[in-house]
């Protein structure tokens, strides 16, 4: 009896915005809409919820269409990106040049709290039990909701789970991101861009990605699964509790 494989869908899907194309995600195709919120408010093409009348996929899935209350500058169009699954969208981070929205001081959140949103991340994790090759992003606010979204590429896992928290309200400078994936320079920048204040990983982070935290003000956590989890910094008036 041959032996079943379990296997996972990676899928280039194309994003246009009013009706320009603006980059393919090389992605598992699942919540689509979500991602492209993600990725428009981290990059900081739209300010707020506000300015995204909406998105949705196609039939295939090979496309999806976002609408947004905003005139883009052509530039965002002209270079054709192509984000891997496996890294960011290609760029360096360069400072200042990268988009990064204020975060409020006085966010307070526990180490176990953290902990509890990793573990309920790892238990949600469909794709991950059944395949074994996904990543996953959760995003837990100082009201204890916690939502959970899964996909090859941990910055779409991120995009997903910041477009599903945009859509449901809750306020990402009161919240935390969780990864499965370690912690590089552009994760940080994404988060920067989003106004989440935390980041926490079950890896570990690089030189460059606690550099560019201390200047954006994320507070960076590695091995959150731990006894003993990392903080590699405190930044930008946030307490992080032991």
């Amino acid at each position: 009896m041959k032996k079943k494989l379990n296997i996972f869908t990676e899928e280039a899907v194309d994003l246009f915005v009013n009706g320009k194309k603006m980059l393919t995600f090389m992605c598992t195709p699942e919540n689509l809409s979500e991602m492209a919120l993600g990725y428009l408010y981290s990059r900081g093409l739209i300010d707020n919820i506000d300015e995204f009348i909406g998105a949705a996929p196609c039939s295939s899935g090979k496309r999806v269409f976002a609408l947004v209350d905003r005139e883009l500058k052509e530039e965002v169009y002209s270079i054709k990106n192509i984000v891997m699954s496996g890294c960011g969208s290609g760029e360096l981070p360069r400072g200042s040049q990268f988009y990064r929205r204020e975060v409020r001081s006085g966010y307070r959140v526990g180490i176990e709290n953290i902990r509890d949103a990793f573990v309920s991340m790892l238990e949600s994790a469909r794709l991950h039990q059944t395949t074994g090759g996904t990543h996953s992003a959760a995003i837990k606010d100082s009201n204890g909701k916690i939502l959970v979204r899964e996909d090859i590429g941990r910055h779409n896992a991120v995009d997903k789970v910041i477009g599903a928290a945009l859509l449901e309200g809750m306020e990402l400078d009161r919240s935390t991101v969780v990864i499965t994936g370690r912690v590089s320079s552009d994760m940080v920048v994404k988060a920067a861009g989003a106004g989440v204040p935390v980041v926490a990983s079950m890896r570990i982070t690089s030189n460059m990605a606690i550099n560019i935290a201390n200047e954006y003000r994320v507070n960076l956590i590695g091995r959150i699964g731990s006894s003993e989890p990392l903080i590699y910094n405190e930044v930008g008036g946030t307490y992080i509790e032991r």
